[in-house]
């Protein structure tokens, strides 16, 4: 059995940013990932204002998920194809332009429902290719024994953002309105751009001789062979179910709907989230070891699983961001013992593709689950919503402990 532990001695988690093509990287991560969840939240408070109901926001989020989903697999060969810092680039200048073309047209007053079905589209196919290269990005800039850091760091980057992002767009919202705000997160998008164009390394793959279908299957083989690479993809199918619409409907429809919190409520809820998340990924950083990684991820599973269905049961505002910020010190910690397990035992030649499993795990069901949480937010609102996703996730860390190869890795 292969061991996996997670070390992390002293200020030795700084020792990534000594690769200069990392540091390039982490900002154009660190800019994207701002960028990633303040358009979440900005988009779910003009959306609600717009269609005044959680499902009508869920359809919207499926109309973004369909096409990342549709595209995923051809974004992992291009991941595996083509010069990774090159698929960032473009896909964060598109994403930018997107965004512009939302503030134009809310600056006019016409912007319409139809319009944010048009950009949720958008938005979910350029995904479809940024998210399996950036998840491939840190592997290829550093060597095998500094992977592990370098995704800490990515998380401590994902979990700022996940803290910051939300509260700041709401309220730049409040403050100078829609169009400003959207301006703003389209600024953070070319950040990113320019960032990744400094990046020198992680050079492309040799290009393959076999038909698109072949080199795309070929992920799906490593993972059905490897438990330590398809047990944590199926459990982050799993995970998604319950997670995705919880956090992205419920949450949400649970702000503005029912505790009338307006769209600050959207952002404290969604930035208690956050800071939950990025005390986990400090606590990533500067832990010693991680003895038993896989029985770790899963347990770090379950701690957001019961972070969800404490907000499921809570009626205060306060009550419902305290138990979210448990929630998220579980997904920072969850996500990354898990992706380190995937990059680890997934091969270099293929690690696109099985990367880009891992992002359609995180989004192959999204809309089923975003039909889910309109479904149940009809009947039982956004409590509902978020106690029921929360047993959901509770069933991806059962899933996990019940793999030996994952109860088993040192």
């Amino acid at each position: 059995m292969r061991t996996l532990t997670l070390n992390f001695t002293g200020l030795g988690f700084l020792v990534p940013f000594e690769v200069v093509s990392f540091r390039w990287a982490w900002g154009g991560l660190v800019c994207s990932v701002f960028s990633d969840q303040a358009q979440a939240a900005l988009l779910a408070v003009v959306a609600l204002n717009l269609v005044g109901s959680a499902s009508g926001w869920a359809a919207i989020l499926t109309a973004q998920a369909v096409p990342r989903i549709l595209l995923i697999v051809v974004g992992g060969v291009a991941a595996d194809r083509l010069h990774l810092q090159a698929i960032l680039r473009v896909g964060n200048a598109l994403q930018a332009l997107a965004l512009v073309s939302i503030a134009a047209l809310d600056h006019i007053g016409v912007l319409s429902v139809p319009d944010l079905y048009a950009f949720a589209v958008v938005y979910g196919a350029l995904a479809a290719f940024t998210a399996p290269a950036a998840d491939a990005l840190i592997p290829s800039l550093l060597p095998p024994e500094l992977v592990r850091r370098g995704n800490a760091l990515r998380s401590l980057a994902l979990n700022v953002g996940r803290f910051l992002g939300p509260p700041a767009v709401t309220t730049l919202l409040v403050v100078a309105g829609a169009t400003v705000a959207l301006v703003g997160v389209a600024a953070l998008c070319a950040a990113a751009a320019l960032s990744f164009g400094q990046v020198t390394a992680g050079g492309r793959q040799q290009r393959a001789a076999e038909p698109l279908f072949d080199q795309a299957r070929a992920g799906l083989t490593v993972a059905a062979s490897q438990p330590l690479v398809g047990v944590p993809i199926l459990m982050l199918v799993i995970f998604n179910v319950g997670y995705s619409g919880a956090t992205f409907v419920g949450l949400p429809a649970l702000a503005r709907l029912e505790l009338g919190a307006g769209a600050q409520g959207v952002g404290l809820l969604l930035g208690s989230l956050g800071a939950g998340a990025l005390v986990g990924a400090v606590t990533m950083l500067l832990i010693s070891s991680i003895p038993r990684v896989g029985c770790f991820a899963c347990l770090a599973i379950a701690t957001v699983g019961l972070g969800l269905v404490g907000a499921g049961m809570a009626h205060s505002l306060w009550t419902v961001a305290t138990c979210l910020a448990v929630a998220g010190l579980g997904i920072s910690c969850a996500a990354v013992a898990l992706l380190t397990i995937v990059q680890v035992h997934a091969p270099v030649e293929t690690r696109g593709r099985v990367l880009a499993l891992w992002s359609l795990a995180f989004t192959g069901l999204t809309p089923l689950s975003y039909a889910l949480a309109g479904l149940v937010g009809e009947r039982l609102g956004a409590h509902g919503i978020i106690l029921l996703g929360g047993v959901c996730v509770l069933g991806a860390a059962g899933f996990g402990l019940l793999s030996r190869p994952m109860r088993q890795l040192a």
